[in-house]
């Protein structure tokens, strides 16, 4: 293909983008949950402060995906490119240039397509209300002739469902027209990616506002679930009050999805299926769920017997488990290497299982626990941060301890284990001199959640008037 026709390609997709593509579903936030453009704009001069010289960063929005004919499931943009303007629209680039200066490329208004999918914001609202200085037509992105040299293009990983020979045209597209000194433009994603861990790897004071409603939120439906939960419910019904005490509390969705795993499906870390109904007496339901707030999204996981009382093999694991998450967030401070989260954890559990007689020797300890104990949440809930073995905590990172005990049927260890599954996760804040668990209101104690179980909820209430 020459460069005239790839040209031609991109600017072709360009517009078919802009004008044919649905922007429903993406509005942006309204109300408290919304940043200000002063905290935008400082984000983006935190960038520039570490970008090498005569460069630019280059961030691309996702795209919407299709559901079927005529509709698109809800869109989720771009983590970095939201960081970075507030902007919850797709078929976005935004440039942003070491010396200064900053492009972003966005659809214009369009008072048909608004009609069916709802307002655009259009690149003059996005100067005027996001503050970014310089807001094209995305139509015109093909033809821009940048002001400025750069000869290194700091790309961040780019959405699966982009295709590369749109990054490759547009590469080109600049290197024909950046002709001032610079032969090349290189192109190079680990250094981007580096920064952009230590940028959202420590939170703002603006973002842990914004966080701590995600968690608090998500605290209340934990809390209404184990009062409402009874014997009979589904997991699927479950999952239902979870949502609606969410966008009840003002919630924009979930970070995740929500994981709620009856009986021996909680031996499946990232189950999602919550299709399970009739959940019998008894049982252990993991409940790993957390609310969306401003786009950040909370993280938290409670364990508790369905009917009210743990078996006394269940309250062992629990106990267990519960231990070696105290023991792990007592350490949490500047300093300590984060890895320590997961070393600390995980050879608690070890000697407790042996001490069971579920494992013969410390390194089997992996067959019941397999997952590391630790990651950063914000904007998304494995969020960007440090994670070397070597990084260390630091004041400002939001860091998740959430040890767990998987055991399947048929393992190898008494059959009184099989099928208990317990994972307890909170979040929590390093501060300057140690940490807040910033979930630690929501109950963890077993004598606590057997106590809440007991309780009769809102939703169970409603379902006795109903029977």
């Amino acid at each position: 293909m020459n460069q005239n026709t790839s040209y031609r390609r991109f600017s072709y997709l360009l517009v078919f983008w802009v004008y044919f593509c649905p922007l429903g579903l993406c509005g942006q936030f309204s109300g408290e949950d919304v940043l200000s453009p002063e905290f935008y704009a400082g984000r983006r001069e935190a960038l520039r402060e570490q970008l090498p010289p005569k460069s630019v960063a280059l961030f691309v929005a996702s795209v919407l995906k299709e559901r079927s004919t005529d509709q698109h499931y809800p869109y989720e943009p771009q983590a970095d490119l939201f960081y970075f303007t507030g902007i919850r629209e797709p078929y976005v680039f935004l440039f942003i240039f070491q010396n200064g200066e900053e492009y972003l490329f966005t659809p214009p208004r369009d008072e048909w397509r608004e009609k069916y999918d709802g307002p655009r914001l259009g690149p003059e609202e996005v100067e005027k209300s996001l503050g970014i200085a310089h807001a094209l037509p995305a139509e015109r992105l093909g033809s821009w002739v940048p002001p400025m040299a750069a000869k290194t293009m700091l790309l961040d990983p780019l959405p699966k469902s982009v295709e590369d020979h749109v990054m490759d045209t547009l590469l080109t597209n600049l290197k024909k027209n950046i002709t001032l000194g610079f032969a090349d433009i290189k192109r190079e994603t680990t250094k981007l990616r580096d920064i952009m861990d230590q940028l959202r790897g420590h939170k703002t004071v603006e973002e842990l506002k914004l966080l701590r409603e995600a968690i608090r939120i998500t605290c209340i439906a934990h809390e209404e679930v184990m009062r409402s939960a009874w014997v009979g419910i589904s997991e699927l019904e479950i999952e239902g009050i979870h949502e609606l005490v969410h966008k009840t509390y003002g919630a924009h969705t979930e970070g995740y999805h929500p994981i709620v795993a009856s009986g021996k499906s909680g031996c499946i870390l990232h189950y999602q299926k919550n299709d399970r109904s009739n959940i019998g007496a008894g049982e252990l339901i993991l409940m790993d769920v957390g609310a969306s707030y401003g786009g950040y999204s909370a993280d938290i996981t409670r364990t508790f017997p369905l009917g009210g009382k743990f078996s006394p093999a269940q309250r062992l694991i629990y106990e267990v488990v519960l231990k070696a998450q105290e023991e792990a967030i007592r350490i949490c401070r500047p300093g300590r290497p984060v890895h320590d989260i997961t070393r600390l954890s995980m050879g608690i559990v070890a000697e407790e299982l042996l001490k069971l007689n579920i494992i013969k020797k410390k390194d089997q300890v992996r067959n019941y626990f397999p997952h590391g104990a630790t990651h950063h949440i914000g904007l998304e809930t494995h969020d960007r941060g440090p994670y070397g073995r070597d990084d260390l905590m630091a004041a400002g990172m939001v860091l998740t301890v959430e040890p767990g005990i998987y055991i399947p049927t048929e393992s190898p260890c008494e059959e009184k284990w099989w099928g208990i599954a317990v994972r307890i996760e909170d979040d929590i804040l390093i501060t300057a001199d140690g940490y807040e668990n910033m979930s630690r209101d929501l109950p963890k104690a077993p004598d606590e959640i057997e106590n809440l179980v007991q309780q009769e909820g809102s939703f169970s209430r409603i379902k006795k008037k109903t029977e």
